[in-house]
Formats: structure tokens, sequence, C-alpha cells
């Protein structure tokens, strides 16, 4: 996950207005000192900080590699994740809009079993590549009527809380994908330790035989 060279630095100058930071390692300096009564000026600040930022660096590249994932941030790949098929449209017949239903829980209005949907992927009822409009989903209940029924079944209407609607395809509209995920974490890159959030990208649309190719091009992004 090692960064280029190219990449291992941040190249912005902020040697020049308003900033005027004309930090010179090679003075070795490596405190600034603030007199009582005399005004501090914005150079002297910003100098400050890189000043401290160069000794960050300066540890960081002692312990680790430039795109080392320092905190957290595990990998895991889910093989077994349920999704659901949904028409281009509603049940109103206006045009499906999957992102109004991401990181929210959903029910079917028939039987009540819900879920919550943890990803959204874009496709059509005419793709020649078979992808429909696809929410990645976490069961949450069975239905409360008949605890048999576990998941969404075909040409069922989908809701939120919130009054929000898809409609499951009417054949064979759920069944199991795979993604990969890295949890929020930190990774060291270009002098700095830097949070990112969880991400995570779908290797198999609908198996859950995946390939590493998707999931290589994620550690990529965030190295």
């Amino acid at each position: 996950m090692a960064n280029t060279a190219a990449n291992s630095a941040l190249t912005t100058d902020f040697n020049v207005t308003p900033y005027y930071d004309d930090y010179d390692e090679e003075n070795n300096y490596y405190r600034v000192l603030y007199k009582p009564g005399f005004a501090v000026q914005a150079r002297e600040l910003t100098q400050m900080q890189t000043i401290l930022q160069k000794q960050i660096d300066r540890f960081g590249k002692h312990v680790f590699r430039d795109g080392s994932i320092v905190l957290p941030g595990q990998f895991g790949i889910e093989k077994d994740v349920d999704y659901i098929k949904v028409k281009d449209e509603d049940d109103t017949g206006a045009p499906a809009n999957l992102s109004l239903f991401l990181n929210k829980d959903i029910y079917s209005v028939t039987n009540n079993v819900e879920a919550y949907v943890i990803e959204i992927l874009p496709g059509s009822e005419n793709s020649v590549d078979g992808n429909y409009k696809t929410l990645f989903i976490r069961y949450k209940s069975s239905s409360p009527s008949n605890t048999s029924i576990v998941k969404f079944n075909a040409s069922e209407v989908l809701s939120t809380n919130t009054g929000q609607k898809l409609v499951a395809i009417d054949t064979a509209p759920t069944g199991l994908g795979s993604r990969f995920i890295i949890r929020e974490g930190v990774i060291f890159a270009k002098g700095h330790f830097l949070r990112f959030n969880e991400q995570s990208i779908v290797l198999s649309r609908y198996g859950t035989n995946p390939s590493s190719v998707k999931a290589l091009s994620l550690l990529k992004v965030i190295s």
C-alpha cells in the first residue's frame, strides 16, 4: 500500500501571501518564542505549525511506511450480503430514487419483514448485463404474523418510515452478493496521520465468488 515517491510529500507552497511560511529545516529552528506585550504575526503562527509538523513527519517516517494504515482500518470481505433487486419505477410510476434509501430501514408493506440498507447500486430493468437497481441489505426481523417469512418477496412494495417506496422485481428478486470493506481508521501519508471513513465496494453484485481486482482498487484510493 505504499505510495509512489511522487505522491509522498505535499507540494503546496505556503511561502506566499498571506502566509509567508519561510521555514527552512536547514536553519535547525525547533521553537518560535513569543514576547509578552508584542503582537504575534500570522507568519510566526504558521511557521510554528510547520516546525511541529516536520517533527511529526520525521517520527512517522521512522516508524511507518508512507501509506501504512496506523489505526484500525481492518479489511473484511462479506461473501453473503443479501440483496433485493427493484424496478425502475416506484409504486406510483415515478422513477425510483435509490439514494433516498441508503442507510435507512425498509420494510415490506405486505408482511412487515424489515431490513437495513447498507449499499445501493444503479441499474435498469432493460440493461444488457442484467444489472438491476439493487439494494444491499441486512435483514432485521421476519414477518410478525408469519415468522417463516424472513426475506422480501417478488413484486412486494418496500417502504421507509418516511414514506419513500420501491417495488421488488417480479422474478427472483433476492439473493447473495459480496463486498469488500475497510473500517474507519488512520493512515500515515505525506507526513500526516490522516483519518479516513469506513469505505466499501461491491465485489460481486449477484454472487459469492468475488474477484480481488475491485478490492485492490479501493485500497489504492485510500492509500
